[in-house]
């Protein structure tokens, strides 16, 4: 049997399979990875009945479903239900299709380095590419240029 985080993952999996809106597809190097479940105000879940399923363990709809996972009634998930996530050990995995944008407007911009934590103006021309990785909150996102 797996942890509870490991079934997290799998929920959200079983609710797209479920609504069946597209086909099932892998996590190829078109997606980035976030360590965290992204967005502003995240939607979280509580379980209205005990759920028994089998899961993967790699988000690949190729792999077979080998792994045992249970969740209780009454459980709820959400990244700010610290005590659930706390005594669960829950962590959480986002996947966000990376985007390409074209500059339409030139200008200087100011964004902040990942790595150094500056802010650096950098100056972006109509006709060059830039790439959305995934959204953070307050209307901060991580993107490539």
């Amino acid at each position: 049997m797996k942890t509870i985080r490991q079934c997290v993952f799998a929920i959200a999996l079983a609710l797209m399979a479920l609504a069946s809106i597209s086909p099932a597809i892998a996590y190829d190097d078109g997606w980035f990875r976030n360590d965290f479940w992204s967005g502003e105000y995240p939607n979280g879940f509580t379980l209205t009945s005990d759920v028994e399923m089998q899961i993967r363990q790699a988000p690949d709809p190729d792999t077979k479903r080998d792994v045992a996972c249970t969740m209780e009634s009454g459980a709820t998930y959400h990244p700010w239900n610290q005590d659930r996530v706390a005594s669960s050990g829950l962590a959480f995995v986002t996947y966000v299709a990376i985007e390409t944008y074209v500059v339409e407007t030139p200008g200087v911009f100011l964004f902040e380095n990942e790595e150094t934590g500056n802010l650096d103006e950098v100056s972006l021309e109509q006709g060059e590419e830039w790439t959305y990785r995934t959204y953070y909150a307050e209307g901060m996102f991580k993107m490539s240029y």
